[in-house]
């Protein structure tokens, strides 16, 4: 997404919504995202982040300040990260 985000109008917030839309509200999300990454512009977790949740979507959003790309190595240090995802599930609609 980084290269069409480039690409396209800083109002434009449809492919976010259109991706929102394709994970939809009943699949738990936690962003995580370095406030330094040099490879994918913060401002894309940020629009995921508000897309999700202008849908009713359950998601938590951590930016680590001058992180770059690796913040996974923060996110899977997070105390609560584990426990949180463990305690998910999603529903199957059809049923």
């Amino acid at each position: 997404m980084p290269d069409k985000a480039r690409a396209q109008s800083p109002d434009d917030n449809s492919p976010y919504t259109e991706a929102a839309k394709k994970i939809g509200p009943r699949t738990p999300v936690w962003i995580f995202h370095g406030g330094d990454d040099p490879v994918v512009p913060v401002t894309e977790s940020r629009r995921m982040n508000e897309a999700m949740k202008a849908l009713g979507g359950e998601v938590h959003y951590t930016e680590y300040p001058g992180v770059g790309h690796n913040s996974w190595e923060k996110a899977y240090a997070e105390a609560e990260f584990i426990t949180w995802m463990l305690s998910k599930t999603t529903t199957n609609p059809s049923k």
